[in-house]
């Protein structure tokens, strides 16, 4: 005879649960929470992840559940090279070079046969390859693979500078030289503060920012300035704790650079140093730490001073009285190649006038009326190329050029891409590289060259990438990312 068993009844008294089969019944503990040691865990969701090629992707999961629960971790849809620890949550993913794109992975919590799941999505970004071709066209020779977006060419033509091993956390990078004609790369120096790296422009040295602690950031302390060789070997301290803005000048003997910065007010100290080290000079106070320039013949500093709109100053490189240029202006001026001049912009939008004042102050000249404030004064003094009808909806502009003594534009192109790798103007004054039918969603767009003088423009490539493309310095080729 077949006995028949059911549940009867559930009966709830204080720290236990009544459970009832036929006419007998069972306890079923509960933990001092008064939650039942049969619930599921509960899975935090780390969040989508973003990572480069080459750059490792570590985080740890993390879940709720009963205190005395072991709970263990999996995963499903996981990509070639993922591992996880399944009592740790610890996930570890260094993509290679062929596994850009996006990867939907979806994380589990078990505990007691019961569990949670969370999926997320880790983007892997591509890493372009670095290359270089002849301004002329022609076909392109592979320098470095799988490097950063940050490539600078030294002044004599001869190497390319670039970085690699860019570390999100620590916003640091590697930086390498390798021959303009290709070869084997050689390390320069590493964990430098992304970005905050300069050639000196005889071509021999590197000057670098280094010891920038991101979690400690404060107003006066970011970090070391140091320099090296551009053939590699020991560094040289040069100052310590300097803030982040400073420049070479251009006689390649000294750096000047912002102290005592304050990041809340943007204001910090102008001083100088030898570029062998030694002590420093102060030039001048209460300076926009992002504005400072050094005259090409290295004997004066320009820089902004005061609060939006600013005053426009000059002071010497050996110290001294500063001279005020103009006053009112918004940030964007420079100073022309034979560092007899600065060209400026004031007004506001859409009303800019592009202006240009002789070094030593005086009478201001007005070269334009324009809407909008980027321009580039060409490396023989003679010229300002400028933007104009801006299309916020496209993000594109016109190009157009100006003598310095003023008189009639001439437009150069139209529906060039806004932002500041959009266009350059070529060392030798005669020609100006831009992109236009840029796509932001890929990031690219075509390289095309135009004479300083106006006509129909060339195109370089197609489908290059939109950041860090360079002009070789002797205005023969251009190095871009593909």
């Amino acid at each position: 005879m077949k006995q028949l068993i059911k549940l009867s009844m559930f009966i709830l008294l204080g720290g236990i649960i009544l459970v009832g089969y036929g006419g007998m019944c069972g306890l079923l503990n509960k933990d001092d929470s008064g939650s039942s040691t049969d619930k599921a865990p509960t899975l935090l969701s780390p969040g989508n992840k973003s990572v480069n090629e080459g750059q490792l992707l570590t985080f740890a999961l993390s879940a709720i559940g009963p205190v005395s629960n072991t709970i263990t971790y999996s995963m499903v849809g996981t990509p070639t090279g993922t591992t996880l620890n399944a009592t740790t949550g610890e996930f570890n993913w260094m993509p290679d070079y062929t596994q850009a794109g996006n990867y939907q992975i979806i994380f589990t919590a078990t505990s007691n046969l019961l569990s949670d799941s969370k999926s997320i999505t880790i983007t892997v970004n591509n890493v372009p390859d670095l290359k270089v071709v002849s301004i002329s066209g022609g076909a392109a020779t592979p320098l470095a693979t799988r490097v950063a977006y940050d490539l600078r060419i030294t002044p004599d033509s001869a190497k390319v500078v670039y970085t690699d091993n860019f570390d999100g956390m620590t916003n640091t990078n590697d930086v390498k030289v390798v021959s303009i004609s290709g070869g084997t790369a050689t390390s320069l120096a590493t964990g430098i503060y992304a970005g905050h790296w300069q050639i000196a422009p005889d071509s021999a040295k590197i000057v670098y920012q280094d010891n920038f602690n991101q979690m400690t950031y404060t107003d006066d302390d970011i970090g070391d300035l140091n320099v090296i060789s551009i053939t590699g070997g020991s560094t040289t301290t040069l100052v310590t704790h300097v803030g982040g803005n400073w420049r070479i000048a251009n006689d390649s003997t000294k750096v000047v650079y912002t102290d005592n910065y304050n990041a809340s007010s943007g204001i910090g100290d102008l001083k100088v140093v030898s570029i062998g080290g030694g002590t420093a000079t102060p030039l001048a106070t209460g300076v926009r730490g992002w504005s400072l320039q050094i005259t090409n013949d290295s004997t004066k500093v320009v820089y902004l001073e005061g609060s939006y709109p600013y005053n426009l100053k000059v002071v010497s490189v050996s110290g001294g009285s500063a001279t005020t240029l103009a006053t009112g202006i918004g940030g964007y001026w420079q100073i022309t190649n034979d560092s007899t001049k600065v060209v400026y912009i004031d007004g506001s939008y859409p009303s800019y006038n592009l202006k240009v004042i002789s070094i030593t102050g005086g009478t201001a000249t007005i070269l334009a009326a324009t809407g909008y404030y980027k321009f580039g004064i060409t490396p023989d003094s003679t010229k300002v190329v400028y933007t104009d009808n801006f299309d916020q909806e496209a993000l594109t502009y016109n190009l157009k050029v100006v003598s310095i003594t003023g008189g009639t534009a001439t437009p150069l192109a139209t529906g060039v891409r806004e932002d500041g790798d959009g266009w350059r103007i070529a060392p030798d004054s005669t020609k100006v590289v831009y992109m236009d039918n840029f796509y932001r969603m890929t990031w690219t767009g075509n390289l095309k060259v135009v004479s300083i003088s106006g006509g129909a423009a060339t195109t370089l490539d197609t489908g290059v990438k939109g950041d860090g493309w360079q002009i070789t310095p002797d205005s023969t080729k251009v190095v871009y990312m593909w």
